[in-house]
Parts: structure tokens; C-alpha cells; sequence
């Protein structure tokens, strides 16, 4: 008797999860373990040809259409590149860098309002690579570093339609920040 009761509020825990989370990803994971959850639930109520359909086609099947639709879904991917040092030899953030971090996170977050209010699916990475090795990344749609003085300088190509739109928001909602855009041409 305690074992369903554990269950389901497993289920109701990951429905909420589900509903709660801003990644599409996320929620089509939470929803495919919630039909995972429902389907144990079904075995213990001795009912294992139920229990097997949910599993194989609530859970299999379904979260996989739905991962398979969402590779359409437009995936924009941010760096955030430092070339002098954001982690050290350890791979930890410097102690010198906790103001950047929080600069970091609050662009993090904009970007994220950003992204989710055109349907996008914001990536964000961070490296410690030089700067002018990410912007030349073409898997990136665009780099953000700090640059002298502070600057949050974004490094897009001129051919990206998002990033002066993203610079125009990130203007509007951290006025105190100061932006520089660098925009690389496309190669032929």
C-alpha cells in the first residue's frame, strides 16, 4: 500500500515539474518519466498489458515523437568566452571573477526571457577560451565576453537577425550596461 502512494506522488511531483520548468526539452523529459511513474503504478495494480502499452507507447514512443520534433525547433546558442582566465587550471570560476558571475547571470537570465518569448531554446556555454577562437566558432550564434572597463562586448555575424535585437534588449533591460557589438562578416 505504501509503495503506490510513493509512486504517485512521484507522479505529481514530476507533472509539476513538467509544468513548472521554461525548457521544452525538460518538460518532454518530466512528461516521458511521468508515463515511465504511471506504468509501475499500473504493474502494481496488477495490470501488466496496461502497464506495457503505457510504457512502450507513453513512455517510448511518444517522448521520443516529441524529442524528435523539438530537433525543429530552433536551438540559439550563446558563449560566454574569456580569454583571460574565467576558470582556473582546476576548472573553477577565479575568486577575482565573482563580479563578472553575477553579470553573467543576470545577462543569462535576459538572454533565457529573451529566447523563450520567440520560441527559441536558449544553449548557453561557458569558456574559458580566447574569445576570438568562440567568435569564430560557427556553433555558436553568438559570443558574449567582458571586454576592458567592464564593456559586455557581443561578437555575432552581421547576417544574425537576433542579435541586434538582442542588443536592443539587453540595453533596455540593464541600462547601466555598456555594450559593444563586434560583427564578423560571413567567409565566402
Amino acid at each position: 500500500m505504501g509503495l503506490d502512494l510513493v509512486i504517485t506522488g512521484l507522479i505529481v511531483i514530476t507533472a509539476i515539474a513538467a509544468l513548472k520548468t521554461e525548457s521544452i526539452r525538460s518538460a518532454i523529459i518530466f512528461f516521458g518519466t511521468l508515463s515511465l511513474l504511471a506504468s509501475f503504478l499500473f504493474m502494481l495494480y496488477h495490470a501488466p498489458d496496461v502497464a506495457l502499452a503505457e510504457a512502450i507507447i507513453g513512455s517510448g514512443i511518444v517522448t521520443l515523437l516529441f524529442l524528435i520534433a523539438l530537433r525543429q525547433y530552433r536551438v540559439y546558442r550563446i558563449c560566454f568566452a574569456d580569454e583571460r582566465g574565467f576558470l582556473d587550471e582546476r576548472g573553477r570560476i577565479n575568486a577575482d571573477r565573482a563580479i563578472w558571475q553575477i553579470e553573467q547571470e543576470q545577462i543569462t537570465k535576459s538572454i533565457e526571457k529573451f529566447c523563450l518569448a520567440r520560441e527559441l531554446e536558449p544553449q548557453l556555454v561557458v569558456s574559458g577560451r580566447p574569445v576570438a577562437e568562440e567568435a569564430d566558432n560557427p556553433n555558436y550564434d553568438i559570443v558574449l565576453s567582458r571586454g576592458s572597463g567592464g564593456r559586455l562586448e557581443i561578437h555575432g555575424n552581421e547576417e544574425n537577425a537576433l542579435l541586434v535585437e538582442i542588443v536592443f534588449f539587453l540595453q533596455w533591460n540593464h541600462s547601466d550596461l555598456d555594450i559593444v557589438v563586434h560583427e564578423l562578416e560571413e567567409e565566402p
